[in-house]
């Protein structure tokens, strides 16, 4: 089975999850499993990366309020990211 258009692919990691990605056709969803900022006090890398559009094949990000606020205090950019309840 191929992904088509209308697929919605969610994925938890920010990890080699990602390249399994590029090209599918789909809508790409991150579900943040893991806290926004790292142990020393960094947004993550892949994180920062796909709020940028620096991936752009990762559509949306799905986290919770305190990420958002967090990343909004930063002036990190959120039109990728959606808050959800944890």
């Amino acid at each position: 089975m191929q992904l088509q258009p209308e697929d919605t692919v969610t994925i938890s990691y920010l990890a080699t999850e990602l390249n399994a990605l590029i090209k599918a056709p789909s809508r790409n969803v991150l579900h943040l499993s893991e806290p926004a900022i790292d142990e020393t006090g960094a947004v993550r890398g892949n994180l920062l990366m796909i709020l940028n559009d620096q991936i752009p094949y990762i559509h949306e990000v799905e986290m919770p309020a305190s990420d958002y606020n967090e990343l909004a205090m930063r002036n990190i950019p959120l039109t990728k990211a959606k808050i959800i309840d944890a």
